[in-house]
Order: structure tokens, then sequence, then C-alpha cells
């Protein structure tokens, strides 16, 4: 054994020593709309070239881009011209109704349904106004075509005559029965429109409701009414042609007045939740294969159709210039509602070859699924008329994806440089040697170690002295042991050398931090986001690291990152002044589980079910100068405030999520004594109540921190890190007697002949 306790210093290459790309981050919302631009750059030629964005559309209120809906008419298709009350997909009735298919010269020209008869006389000779009524959707017709998820319609009327006295008054009904009642609507679009200008609309739908018992679906039914203002009129028809509009996006509803430019907007507080193939929520309105309902009075002249879009559009984004050459630009996250069979294609494009002329853009193409075109239906029509049909086919989608977002990133990467010459390693007699830790709310804040050692270092001193900065890892051996207890790995600046002799040369090393935490410390220098990205916490985690280029290790299993919400964007975005630590600090926050630095890796770990080492109070106990203290952390009451992150039976995507603890046993001894917690990345009632039930074991359960000393710590250098777990004993005092503590801070100092340590422990429940 050595006569003295005995030091290592092993100097080691820096884990980040090279950064190859700088970081670039780049953020388009669709709120961006009115900067996009709607040319690019041709990289083949001189000049420039037209983009598809003509053929995007974008509103206020949704907040999202579109394929552009198609609003013009199309000819309507009969099965029979000596049955025209039998379409495609639709059925045209009334009692009194004597329908026909006409053909509207103009721009352009459209055959469309005539119901000629204006009134009747009933039985008692007296005139009455003729009411008719179509059907439409999977039901009707003989083609059996019906209706997409949160589909629209438009409904164009070029004349409607009514006798004198007669309100003119139009009904639109989108809507699903109940299958277990054929009586009964149970989800749907209601509009009835008065005087051609006044208008109600009804959205409704039917929703389990906890609330009842047992449980069952209740109809959630929400009103509104306005006025219509038409737009321009872009067809050339005699009269005065309306086109309604109808379309749903989002949880808006928006209904228009020949297009959707100034739309009336209902924002519907009770729906359905979808998921895209990507993970995505969006709102379901009305759903899949539902039946339209057109009435009204009089003679009239009109047509309809599905709401389709074109079937393609080209959004460009506006050019940056980074300021440097990117590495391989690329999009993080592309943020697109969508059908499954609907296609988004993004494309990053560079050019220039220097920093000063360097640019990026990028191009992001919406295609929607193809319409069938099925020639046999239109047999019997004009060949004008089957070009027409077949055109719109081929040019136009009944579906839509929704761009929201996009991010493009040049991702900061690092890789391991050139080695280079180190010091000599150190092995010598411990002159002292300090480490100290602490930690906050179960994060390391800082471990840092003081190192003086002496001994005939030769020349090996200068070398040190010369280096600006080193990375050491340090070991050290108690006289008595045989075991070497291998610390952490350190970063040392600004050695002092002291001689006082020839050869008695001692060298003093003020580490300053943990080489892992000293990484995280250093400001990220660019933009890093999680958000929309629908991954875990511990793979973001797993990223940070990978920038870093430092092991990460885990017990923990990974919980999404909760999605963005409508007014609040960007809570997993952080700014380039942003540490690499407050990072990861905030994805821990999700779990609220421990994040330190051991054995040179990163760990984000549960608190241990074993424990480390069992010590106590007693006669023949190491311990003394003990101080036990009631820590000042009891409430009465604790409220946990989560949002919402997806619509369900309960509550809808964004909604407030409150959970309430309180004892009133407490509350009499204590007093009404609340804490808050306001965290949006408590996503649902589980996450609520789980961070709940993890504050109040903190405040009222755990409320005992014990701080110790061991004079000679050699049985327990090696076990003394940060989080490891300790048994207390002390058997006469209940309350922590037997309990287990977790090392918040410690302090451990050694000399040539002893070793003290000091620890601070809180109450594990």
């Amino acid at each position: 054994m050595a006569e003295s306790n005995q030091v290592k210093i092993n100097w080691q290459q820096m884990t980040n020593n090279k950064v190859i790309a700088e970081g670039y981050f780049a953020e388009y919302t669709a709120r961006d709309w009115y900067e996009f631009s709607r040319k690019k750059i041709d990289n083949t030629s001189s000049g420039q070239i037209n983009t598809s964005s003509e053929n995007l559309f974008y509103s206020d209120k949704i907040q999202q881009i579109l394929l552009r809906p198609n609003i013009e008419p199309i000819d309507m298709i009969v099965e029979d011209f000596n049955a025209p009350y039998n379409g495609d997909w639709w059925n045209a009735y009334g009692t009194y109704a004597n329908w026909e298919v006409r053909k509207i010269m103009g721009s352009p020209e459209c055959l469309m349904l005539y119901q000629k008869n204006v009134q009747y006389k009933d039985i008692n000779n007296n005139y009455q106004v003729v009411d008719w009524s179509i059907f439409a959707g999977s039901d009707y017709g003989f083609k059996l075509d019906g209706f997409k998820e949160n589909q629209g319609f438009i409904i164009w009327i070029a004349n409607n005559i009514l006798p004198d006295n007669v309100q003119n008054e139009l009904v639109f009904h989108l809507y699903h029965l109940n299958p277990h009642n054929q009586e009964e609507v149970v989800n749907g679009v209601y509009i009835k429109i008065t005087a051609s200008k006044e208008f109600q609309i009804c959205h409704y739908i039917d929703i389990e409701d906890t609330g009842l018992i047992p449980p069952r679906k209740k109809v959630f039914t929400q009103w509104e009414q306005g006025s219509l203002t038409p737009q321009k009129k872009f067809v050339e028809w005699p009269g005065n042609p309306v086109f309604y509009v109808l379309m749903m996006s989002d949880k808006y509803i928006l209904f228009g007045v020949n297009g959707l430019d100034n739309p009336f907007t209902m924002e519907c507080q009770d729906y359905e939740t979808g998921k895209t193939m990507d993970g995505l929520n969006y709102p379901v309105l009305v759903r899949e294969d539902a039946n339209l309902f057109i009435s009204g009075k009089g003679q009239v002249l009109l047509g309809f159709k599905k709401l389709a879009y074109k079937n393609k559009a080209t959004i460009t984004l506006p050019e940056f210039k980074p300021g440097y050459v990117l590495n391989s630009p690329q999009y993080q996250v592309l943020r697109v509602k969508r059908n499954n069979d609907d296609e988004v294609d993004c494309k990053i494009y560079k050019h220039g070859i220097t920093k000063s002329d360097y640019k990026v853009y990028g191009e992001i193409t919406l295609s929607g699924q193809e319409m069938p075109t099925n020639t046999k239906a239109l047999i019997n029509y004009d060949e004008s008329a089957k070009n027409r049909i077949i055109d719109y086919r081929n040019n136009n989608t009944e579906t839509t994806p929704s761009f929201i977002k996009v991010k493009i990133v040049d991702n900061q990467a690092r890789e391991k440089g050139t080695d280079l010459t180190l010091p000599g390693n150190i092995e010598s007699e411990i002159i002292s040697f300090t480490e100290t830790s602490n930690s906050n709310n179960g994060i390391a804040n800082n471990i840092t170690a003081t190192v003086e050692c002496y001994g005939s270092f030769e020349k090996l001193y200068a070398t040190n002295l010369t280096n600006k900065k080193l990375l050491g890892n340090i070991t050290i051996r108690l006289k008595e042991n045989l075991t070497d207890s291998n610390r952490y790995n350190f970063i040392f600046q600004e050695p002092q050398i002291s001689i006082s002799g020839f050869e008695n040369i001692k060298l003093t090393f003020n580490s300053i931090e943990n080489d892992i935490l000293h990484y995280l410390n250093q400001k990220t220098g660019y933009i890093i986001s999680f958000d929309d990205m629908n991954i875990a916490d511990i793979q973001a985690m797993e990223t940070i690291c990978d920038i870093l280029k430092i092991d990460f290790e885990t017990d923990v299993e990974g919980q999404t990152i909760p999605d963005n919400i409508e007014n609040k964007e960007g809570t997993y975005t952080f700014q380039p002044n942003v540490t690499f630590l407050e990072i990861l600090a905030k994805l821990a926050e999700i779990q609220g589980h421990l994040l330190y630095p051991y054995q040179g890796k990163l760990c984000y770990k549960k608190i241990k079910s074993t424990t480390d080492f069992i010590i106590g109070r007693a006669k023949n106990s190491l311990t003394e100068n003990i101080t036990y203290t009631q820590l000042k952390n009891y409430k009465s009451r604790l409220i946990v405030v989560g949002t919402a992150g997806e619509n369900t039976e309960e509550y809808k995507i964004g909604q407030k999520l409150v959970g309430i603890w309180r004892n009133s046993t407490l509350e009499q001894e204590i007093g009404y004594t609340p804490h808050v917690c306001i965290n949006d990345a408590l996503t649902n009632w589980e996450m609520v109540e789980q961070y709940g039930n993890k504050l109040w074991n903190k405040f009222n359960s755990a409320n005992y921190k014990i701080v110790f000393t061991i004079p000679y710590a050699k049985d327990y250098v090696d076990k003394i890190f940060l989080f490891n777990v300790f048994q207390w004993f002390d058997p006469s005092f209940s309350a922590v007697h037997d309990k287990r503590f977790l090392i918040t801070d410690y302090s451990i100092t050694v000399d040539m002949a002893n070793c003290e340590a000091t620890i601070t422990g809180e109450m594990i429940v």
C-alpha cells in the first residue's frame, strides 16, 4: 500500500473539438403567405420562371395553405335524357316538379338542371308554389359517389322564379343518419337562406358524453347566423347567377357567395379527431360518406358539385442568405395535414459558391388524389360536354393537403479533429483534492474539482502550463485501499506552478467544471427546434448529445413531445442564446426525471430502486455534524394546469386541464397555502395526475433533508456521486429512520492522509 493518498490525471482529447457545420435554421408558416415569392431563380437558364402558386389558397381565418378550391361549374350528368331526375350521384324530386336538362350558353357552357314549374293548383283550385328537392351522395344516382371527409359543396343557381309575395327560401343540408335510427340525423351542416341574403347555419355532431350514466353519444349542436355579401361575378351567363360555396378546413366552416375571398367563417366547438399518417391531429367536422339535401321553391335553374381543388400547386419559399456555405440543408419538419393518398414534396435548392453569393430557397409541392374519369357514364353526351367533364376530372382533386409549417435546417455537426500533442499524464501524491457538486430539481448544476499535487515533474510542468485548456480524467487511490476511485472528467484552465526548489514542484489545477456540463453550458449558437416533429423527449435528448458528440444513457421510456397549440407556437424551439443544458432541462420537465453526468456520459434516469450504501447515526457510526431539516415547503393545496394536446370525449385540444390536490387537515394546520404549476407539456389527464402526485409527495411527504459529514470516507468515496441513493438509520427519529435519500449535493476533500466527505440528501418517497 502507498504511504499517502495518490492522484492520477490522464489528459484526453476534447470531445467536441471540431465543428464541421455552423448550423442554420429557417422557419416558414402559412402565415407567411404574403411573403412567399411567386417566382424562383431558374438555374438552368437566365431569367425567371413562374411557379404554380396561383393554384394555392390561403385564408387569414384558418391560417393554412390549401390547394385552391375550384368553384367553377361543371356539367350535370344524367343517366337517361328521358328521365333527367336520375343523375350519376343524385336524384331530383318534387310532386309537382318537372325536371329537364338545359344547356346554358355563355362562358363557360354548362348543362344544368331545370325545374320549369313555378306553381300548381291544389284540390281547392288555389295556386301553390312548387316545392322541389335534390338528394345526392353515395345512396343516390347510378354512380354511388359519396363525399370525402370534411368535403364541402358548391351550388349554383342561374335563375329562380317565384310567385308574387312568396319569399325565397333555400335549404342546403350535408348530413349523416343514425345507423340505428334512420329518421335521426347525427352529424352534418345545415344552412337555411331566406330572401337570398340572410342565412342560418348549424353544425352538429354526436360525441360520447362521459357525464351521462351510462356514457352514451349525445348530439352537440352549434347555431350561428349572418348575411351573405356577393362577390365578383366570374361566369358570363344571362341574368345574375349566384354560387354558394361551403368549405371545411381544420375546425372552421367557410361559407361564401361567388368565392371564398371574404367568407362567413364559423369556428366549430365540437368535433371528432382524426390523425394523419404523420401523427398530426385534425378536426373531423363531417364524417366521410355524407349525403347532401338541397331544397327550394318555384322554377329554378341550378347545378351542384362536391367541392374540388386544383390538383397540384407549388409554394416557393423566399430565398435566404445564410452568410456561409451550408453543409447539407434539408427540411427538418414539414407540418402538413393530409389524406394518406395525397402527396407533399419538399425540395431545397442552393446556388452560389462563396459565402457572399450563396443562397438557398425551397419549393413545396402539394398534390391531391386523382379523380377517376368514368367515360361510360358520359356515353349520351355530346363531345364538348364529355371533354369538359374529362378535363375537369384530370385537373382537379376532391382532397387537399393543408400546409402549416416547414423548417429548413443545416444541423450543426461535430467530428473528431486532428489529435493534439497532450502533456504527459500525472501520477503523484495528493497535497489536496476537493470535489464539489450541486443540483437543483433533479438536474446537475455544477461539478468542479481542485487538485494540488507534489513531485519531481522535470519538464512536465512546462507543457501543462502552456496549454490553454485541458481535459483530464481524475482517479484517486486512498492509501488503505487497493482499488482506484474513478472520478469525473474535468476541464482545467489556467494551471498554477509553484517551485520551491530545483525539483520541488507543486502543480495546482482548478477545474472549470465537469466536461459534460462544460459542453452543455455552451450557447447553441443557432436555433434548435423540436416542435412539430412528433418525436419523444428521449429522442430529442439524444439529438442534443449527438450534436456535442457525447454519449447518452437512459432507463426512461420516451414520451412524445407535445404538439404546438394554437396561438402558442415554439414551446420547444430554442434560440441561439440558449445553452444546450437549458434545452435538456426543458425536455426533462416533460417527465421530471434526473439529468446528470456519470462516467463520461449524460444520464437521464429514474431514481434508483436500489441502494448504494447504508449509513446513519449510532455510537459506532462514522458520521458527525448531522443536521436534520424539515423543509419549509408544505402546501395545503396544489393546482396543476396542463393543456390538452388532442381532442377526446372529455376535452378539446388547447383546453386547460386543471388538477387540484388538497388536504383539509393540513389546511387547518398551516392555512391556505397553494402552489400553482402551469405546464403546457402536460397534455392529458394522466400526465397531469402523475405530475401532481409527484409534486404532492415532494412538498408534503418527502419533507426532510439531511446534511452530515463522514470524517474519513475511505469506504464510501467510490459511492459518493450525484443522485446516488443511501439508506439512513437513526432509531431515535422514526421520521427518517430506515428511509432512502437521494444525494443532491456533496463535497469530498482529500489530503495526503485523510479523506472527508459532506453529503446532502433529500428523502425519497
